[in-house]
């Protein structure tokens, strides 16, 4: 299963985010990192046991999308 996690850089996002992958989830992480830092991405890449998180800049999908 896949799963869009949207806050996932911060404080409980992260927390679940950990959780979800440790449930062999996939996991998509929607953040805009104004609540985060850098020992929480490296905590939710630990838990994906090497496969990093790639940082994009969604703004190009936001405008003229119907929802977020």
């Amino acid at each position: 299963m896949n799963d869009l996690l949207t806050g996932g850089a911060g404080f409980i996002g992260s927390h679940t985010a950990v959780e979800l992958i440790a449930a062999r989830h996939g996991v998509v992480i929607a953040d805009d990192l104004s609540n985060s830092s850098a020992s929480v991405i490296e905590r939710v890449n630990d838990a994906r046991r090497g496969k990093t998180i790639k940082p994009t800049n969604t703004s190009r999908y936001e405008q003229g999308a119907a929802t977020l």
